[in-house]
């Protein structure tokens, strides 16, 4: 829940002194208006984004995220922050509009090539794509995650290691143990379909 800034008068600092946590959220909340500003004007064609992310920075204080007692300068630190926050939202929204355009590209490339597939076929792909779906969310997380970046992203195994930040022979070991608990987990569901048909 996040306080409206005039909540906090002189009644509530009762409150707020009681619950130490909402103490971090005084020095935002005083400095609403002009973080509001650095954020809409960064944002620009999305601003109506820039309530959200305020709303982000102040529970990440609320919650503990930073030690306020560190901050020497708070001004200069919440400019930091908030051009951080909104620098951080603009390139996931450009990755994502990145990719849809590239999806765009490939769709209307794909058109004059597309073969209308047969049911059978359909129905086939729909129904493995279900058992993998099934067979990853019953794996542990570590095993769902590598499978993922490596099929799903089609991440090699430099990018595996890099990102994951672990050696190749390790990326190795994971892939190999995370496929054989997939094939396991698969053959598993497998005879239980059959045993319940």
């Amino acid at each position: 829940m996040v306080v409206p800034p005039n909540s906090f008068d002189r009644d509530s600092d009762i409150v707020v002194e009681s619950c130490p946590t909402l103490l971090n959220a005084e020095p935002v909340l005083a400095h609403r208006d002009w973080l509001l500003t650095v954020l809409t004007t960064r944002l620009r064609q999305f601003r109506d984004v820039a309530e959200d992310l305020f709303n982000n920075l102040l529970t990440e204080l609320v919650s503990g995220k930073h030690d306020l007692t560190q901050v020497e300068a708070m001004e200069p630190w919440l400019y930091r922050l908030a051009v951080n926050k909104a620098n951080d939202w603009l390139r996931g929204e450009q990755r994502a509009r990145s990719l849809h355009e590239e999806l765009a590209v490939v769709q209307e490339q794909t058109k004059s090539v597309f073969v209308q597939p047969m049911p059978l076929d359909v129905l086939l792909d729909n129904e493995r794509s279900q058992l993998l779906r099934q067979a990853l969310e019953s794996m542990e997380v570590e095993d769902a995650e590598i499978l993922n970046l490596k099929y799903l992203h089609d991440w090699n195994y430099a990018q595996l290691e890099k990102h994951l930040g672990i050696s190749q022979h390790q990326v190795t070991h994971r892939l190999r143990l995370a496929r054989q608990r997939m094939k396991q987990i698969l053959l598993e569901i497998q005879d239980a379909s059959h045993w319940n048909t």
